[in-house]
């Protein structure tokens, strides 16, 4: 866990930097797009407890663009989002004890936690091919600000309940990946379809090295900037 803690760090710090030289003002940017897609989080490491389950969620957001001027294979791009993530596990091998048996029962306990947050990706893009569809690939780091936290709870001896959880950690960081497919409607606009890793590195929850993965697929509208060429 530390060398991919340093790892990203160092990704995350090298794609910040980037991109406060590179945005320094709006003239600098090529596109300006939207972003709708949906999500498909996980809950991974060494920590978690039971079994982790796919849990669905959506995103919503915006897309800046940057192309080097030396090669317009070369891309750098600032995407921020309001997501819905969150995680889901099922302790099947539950054992609680049944008062009307006076003896321990197998059961099924589970929970699973919305979170709703502002996550920013801060990628390089690299154009794959030429023609008229152009493919890309992506790497950087994304930091993810967590606004909103609902935790619900199932166990066969306690039912169930809902609460706001107060011991998942306010920020989410890690790497961010990425392919995508791009098609120059017209001069002015470019149609695109993809998908977003974003893979933990904060602990989500306090004390713990359980961390979140999502994988997003997404399609945006990009305009091109007056002048701007890609």
């Amino acid at each position: 866990m530390k060398i991919k803690s340093l790892i990203s760090s160092v990704v995350i710090l090298l794609s910040i930097n980037t991109a406060y030289a590179q945005f320094s003002v709006i003239k600098d940017l090529d596109e300006i797009g939207f972003i709708v897609g949906a999500g498909f989080s996980n809950l991974i490491g060494t920590d978690v407890f039971g079994e982790s389950k796919t849990k669905a969620g959506y995103l919503a957001g915006i897309n800046l663009n940057y192309y080097y001027l030396n090669t317009k294979k070369l891309s750098f791009t600032v995407t921020p989002l309001y997501e819905k993530k969150g995680y889901k596990t099922e302790n099947k091998m539950f054992y609680y004890l049944d008062p009307s048996k006076q003896y321990l029962v197998l059961g099924k306990q589970t929970n699973e936690t919305d979170i709703w947050a502002i996550t920013v990706p801060i990628m390089w893009k690299y154009r794959l091919n030429e023609g008229p569809v152009k493919f890309y690939t992506s790497i950087g780091g994304y930091g993810s600000l967590i606004k909103k936290m609902e935790y619900n709870f199932y166990s066969p001896d306690q039912g169930s309940f809902k609460s706001s959880r107060n011991n998942i950690n306010d920020f989410d960081w890690g790497i961010s990946l990425g392919l995508s497919a791009d098609h120059r409607f017209n001069d002015k606009l470019i149609l695109c379809a993809g998908a977003l890793s974003n893979v933990g590195f904060a602990g989500i929850i306090n004390n713990s090295k359980a961390v979140i993965t999502t994988t997003s697929l997404y399609i945006a509208v990009r305009i091109i900037k007056a002048g701007r060429t890609k």
